[in-house]
Order: C-alpha cells, then sequence, then structure tokens
C-alpha cells in the first residue's frame, strides 16, 4: 500500500472530507487521530519514509532542512509526516471539491433536460424557496 492509500482509507468518505477541509485549514496541530502521538508517526514515517520525503521536498524541504530544528527521530517523524499530510490534503480536498461541483453541474443539466421533456412536463412539479 502506498502512503497515497494510506492517505484516501484514512480520509475516505463524507467525515473525512471534512476533516480533510480542517486538516488543510487548519494543519494537524489542533490533534487528528492517527496524527498525534510519536509512536503513530514514526510507524508512518518509517512506513512511507520516501514517500513522505519526496512530498516534502514537492513543498521545497529536503532532508536537512527538515531536520535542522529536530532534536530527535520523533520530531524529524512528525515534522515531515504533518507537511506530507497538510500539503497532501490541500490537494485531495481542492480535487474533492471540483469533482462534487462538476458532478452538482452534471446533475443540474440533467435535471433540466428532464425538466423540459414532454415526460417532465407532465410529471414534475419544482417548487422553490
Amino acid at each position: 500500500m502506498s502512503f497515497n492509500d494510506y492517505l484516501q482509507r484514512r480520509f475516505e468518505g463524507v467525515e473525512g472530507t471534512e476533516e480533510l477541509k480542517d486538516v488543510a485549514e487548519h494543519g494537524l496541530k489542533g490533534g487528528v487521530s492517527s496524527f498525534i502521538y510519536f509512536y503513530e508517526l514514526r510507524n508512518i514515517y518509517t512506513t512511507y519514509e520516501d514517500e513522505i520525503l519526496n512530498m516534502c521536498e514537492e513543498c521545497g524541504a529536503n532532508f536537512p532542512e527538515l531536520a535542522i530544528d529536530c532534536v530527535n527521530m520523533d520530531e524529524l517523524a512528525m515534522t515531515a509526516v504533518w507537511m506530507a499530510v497538510q500539503n497532501w490534503a490541500a490537494k485531495e480536498y481542492e480535487n474533492r471539491m471540483t469533482t462534487l461541483e462538476e458532478l452538482n453541474d452534471e446533475n443540474v443539466s440533467d435535471l433540466q433536460r428532464l425538466a423540459e421533456s414532454d415526460w417532465g412536463k407532465q410529471h414534475l412539479e419544482f417548487i422553490t424557496c
């Protein structure tokens, strides 16, 4: 399983998308389950180290830059995982919202076509508030 797959599973569904929004807007410092305790972060880091470091480099931070203010491996794991997850969350949330908007646009178009059809004119009544 890749780090992306892990994150997709961790943030799946409606609740996951709501969490993604929070992470994208506020980061992980406020506490998001699976990304709180050093043992969790260290396990994630060691499992997906190469992918996490690549994601951090995409954000402009290489390994020496990540490690500069860290006093131990736990802090390095936390810094790297948080940076990677926060960056991923921002991109993934934007992708999900774009997809949702596209689906909504398609549904509106389909509904308009249905309402304008002979069947729609005979069987549908639209009530607006």
